[in-house]
């Protein structure tokens, strides 16, 4: 979990609390939705009584509301983090978070005027996909069927991108799209297939053909499995010389 100011590349504002930084991938998985303090208490300090759980979360607010803003004081700054008497929640107006932007750019790709103009909207989408959704989090219950909701959405967003079923994607954006597909499952076999179709179609024979074969291994190696008869044909079509020769 990362915080930027100002801009994606911006500088990275440092968290290092541990309940801080559960607050904040709560927060960032809650998004644009209300997440209630009971909510929240249940889910931070599931074993602590009523006062001190209410109080861990007032503390926990304040305390992350001065390491987004140092000279934050009550009443005058800006709050990044909304709380009341029954919610707790990024301001939409002052905190983005990746999903949030991937969301809005995919929306604008689709009304875009221009090909060029979706493909770098598109392209901006995808690098935005590092990696799993809060993968800190992974292990706690209640960012379980989060997580797993969230990367369905992403792959249902980004596999078109990577087999390019939208319209005139080229062979690069179509391997950055794969790429982060894999990254949030290494054995999604769509994703792998797409990766080594667009690399081949790219001009990277070689690669999309190691790419595809290390993929068919190490399905053997950890899963104890063959692989499909979808990855036997993309293996053999990527080893095929291209033009005859």
């Amino acid at each position: 979990v990362d915080v930027h100011r100002g801009s994606w590349a911006g500088p990275i504002i440092e968290i290092d609390k541990r309940r801080l930084r559960a607050l904040l991938g709560l927060l960032a998985a809650f998004s644009g939705t209300v997440l209630s303090r009971d909510e929240a208490i249940d889910i931070l300090w599931p074993d602590a009584s009523p006062g001190a759980a209410v109080n861990n979360l007032n503390q926990a607010v304040f305390q992350l509301r001065r390491l987004l803003d140092p000279a934050y004081r009550d009443g005058e700054s800006p709050q990044y983090v909304l709380s009341s008497a029954e919610s707790v929640e990024f301001s939409p107006d002052l905190v983005r978070t990746d999903l949030d932007e991937a969301r809005r750019l995919l929306r604008r790709s689709e009304i875009a005027s221009t090909l060029q103009e979706s493909n770098d909207l598109l392209a901006a989408t995808v690098r935005l996909i590092r990696g799993e959704f809060l993968p800190e989090c992974k292990y706690e219950d209640w960012a379980a069927p989060v997580q797993a909701t969230i990367h369905s959405e992403v792959r249902a967003s980004l596999l078109p991108i990577a087999e390019r079923t939208r319209p005139m994607i080229d062979a690069e954006l179509a391997v950055q799209a794969a790429l982060a597909l894999t990254r949030l499952d290494d054995f999604d076999e769509r994703a792998q297939v797409a990766l080594a179709l667009a690399l081949t179609d790219g001009g990277r024979r070689v690669a999309g053909r190691d790419a595809i074969t290390r993929f068919a291994e190490k399905l053997r190696r950890e899963l104890d499995e063959e692989p499909s008869s979808v990855v036997a044909a993309t293996i053999r079509k990527v080893s095929m010389p291209s033009n005859g020769i």
